[in-house]
């Protein structure tokens, strides 16, 4: 009939939000206890998925593109903006500090 089981759902799933919408960790923990995946399953497929594509990577790119989008703003709105929007895709704020301080050094 071809149906999968969880571990491939899981990964099918991660695969295809970080790849389409560069999403966060959180963002996909959170989706996927929604469909009843367990934690451990969760926790190996998010870590599968970001060897593929590389968080860091990710919250580079969503950067440089709020960057070009707010050209107008100051640089203290601008900065507060990309960390409202990073922290929505479901990145920590452990994961998005070190970039901020490469694009906006005090």
């Amino acid at each position: 009939m071809g149906y999968i089981d969880d571990e491939e759902f899981a990964d099918l799933f991660v695969k295809d939000k970080i790849k389409q919408n560069g999403v966060g960790p959180i963002y996909l923990q959170s989706e996927l206890s929604k469909h009843n995946i367990s934690d451990e399953q969760i926790n190996k497929s998010i870590e599968r998925g970001y060897s593929k594509f590389p968080l860091d990577d990710l919250i580079k790119n969503h950067i440089r593109k709020r960057k070009k989008i707010l050209t107008h703003e100051n640089i203290s709105v601008k900065k507060r903006k990309i960390i409202q929007f990073l922290q929505r895709k479901g990145f920590t704020w452990e994961q998005i500090s070190p970039h901020l301080n490469k694009n906006f050094p005090d």
